[in-house]
């Protein structure tokens, strides 16, 4: 590619018979972790950020802390009463009947209010069941502690519906945050170097046990973890469901222009506006989630991009690394 460094890979001693180009992504990967000495120092500075872009990473980083710190410290906590993270977590997975439960729940909450704003909720016990990262306002006053029991108005009665953040925005008095991703650095992809943040304050423990998996199994560099799996639901709809692979919590953002595509979680009886950029983390192996019907809007980008609804998810496998990690 013009203006990058190549790999090049030393074929010292193999016929040119047997020399071959690999693109299938798999065998990629494997070949890649067998390179040694030069060939491996070689690959790792083809695939290296560049000066330019590592200096564009950290400052994203340093920016995305800060921001992260205060939803730390001022984002309000919500006690869902109904819901105990144990219990939902024990039902076997999958479950025709659970599933059916679940679509009949989200179709009855297709009138509902969403919530705009950034929140922490939690199960009866205190347990985080998800943190959502999006709009926040900007206040001293000590951050609200208070019962979510889902509704179609709980979101206009705690005032942080989408007309709430409407109204909000149009008032030169109330000041905003942004808890999510940017929509430019959304737009110029550099959104890895952000979501570890949110996931760090979030769910630190976890955290800690998804760095080991990633530090044991990672190999591209420029790649900041800490998910050793990740998707790109490209223009689908997403129905009810629970991951079956997925062990802890589970980062989802997305990005394009749409209208539409609310999150739903279900067991929790909870609707969120989900736009692009926003962050929401939560044990997706356990809870019910899905994305609304959503409606593609605008033209193709400059870049060459039909318009539409693109989703990103990082997870780490259960039964490979979770289970044996979180014991460790």
């Amino acid at each position: 590619m013009a203006g990058k460094r190549q790999a090049r890979v030393s074929y010292r001693g193999v016929s040119r018979k047997r020399r071959r180009t690999i693109t299938e992504a798999n065998e990629v990967a494997k070949h890649a972790s067998m390179l040694t000495g030069r060939a491996k120092t070689r690959l790792l500075a083809a695939t290296r950020y560049g000066p330019a872009k590592q200096r564009t990473a950290f400052m994203l980083q340093k920016t995305a802390a800060h921001i992260c710190h205060y939803w730390s410290k001022t984002a309000p906590t919500f006690r869902i009463p109904s819901a105990k993270i144990g219990q939902l977590a024990k039902r076997s997975k999958p479950s025709k009947a659970d599933k059916a439960h679940a679509t009949k729940v989200m179709y009855e909450m297709a009138d509902w209010e969403s919530d705009a704003f950034s929140a922490k909720f939690v199960d009866i016990d205190g347990n985080l069941l998800a943190a959502y990262f999006s709009n926040r306002l900007i206040t001293t006053e000590k951050p609200l502690e208070a019962t979510y029991i889902g509704s179609p108005q709980t979101p206009s009665q705690l005032h942080r519906s989408v007309h709430d953040l409407k109204n909000a925005q149009a008032d030169n008095t109330v000041r905003l945050a942004f808890d999510g991703i940017p929509s430019d650095i959304v737009e110029d992809a550099l959104y890895a170097s952000q979501v570890l943040h949110h996931f760090l304050l979030a769910y630190p423990d976890d955290f800690k046990i998804y760095q080991k998996a990633f530090d044991a199994g990672v190999w591209e560099v420029a790649d900041p973890g800490p998910w050793l799996g990740r998707a790109i639901v490209w223009k689908l709809n997403v129905l009810p469901h629970r991951d079956g692979l997925d062990g802890g919590p589970t980062a989802i953002f997305c990005l394009g222009h749409f209208s539409g595509g609310e999150a739903y979680l279900t067991d929790l009886k909870l609707k969120l506006q989900y736009r692009p950029g926003d962050v929401l983390i939560f044990r997706a192996g356990d809870l019910y989630h899905a994305v609304g019907p959503w409606k593609a809007e605008g033209g193709i980008t400059a870049r060459g991009i039909t318009p539409g609804r693109v989703g990103n998810e990082g997870w780490l496998d259960e039964k490979h690394s979770w289970r044996h990690l979180a014991n460790f």
